[in-house]
């Protein structure tokens, strides 16, 4: 009920939040666990509209995973990236 009343208190006053604090609200009201990925080296905001920013963060991104999942332990959120770094890798040099 608390959650109800304050996204009702957000809707009539206006208060915007940044997309990550929404996110990670809806995911505490759901109980489901709240990972935010931040690689290096993407300069961009995350409200980003244009097709190629979006499709080299979403790469980089995915490029990040892959070279640091033995350090990130991926596997303890049920994330599989086995058998995708050769595709990335050649993907990547393009």
């Amino acid at each position: 009920m608390a959650h109800l009343s304050t996204l009702i208190l957000e809707q009539v006053v206006g208060q915007d939040l940044l997309a990550v604090e929404m996110a990670e609200e809806r995911c505490q009201a759901y109980n489901i666990p709240f990972i935010r990925i931040s690689p290096k080296g993407i300069k961009e905001r995350i409200d980003q509209i244009d097709d190629s920013k979006l499709m080299d963060m979403i790469w980089t991104t995915l490029m990040w995973l892959v070279r640091g999942a033995p350090e990130l332990r991926l596997e303890r959120v049920g994330v599989k990236l086995g058998g995708m770094g050769d595709e990335i890798e050649s993907r990547s040099s393009l």
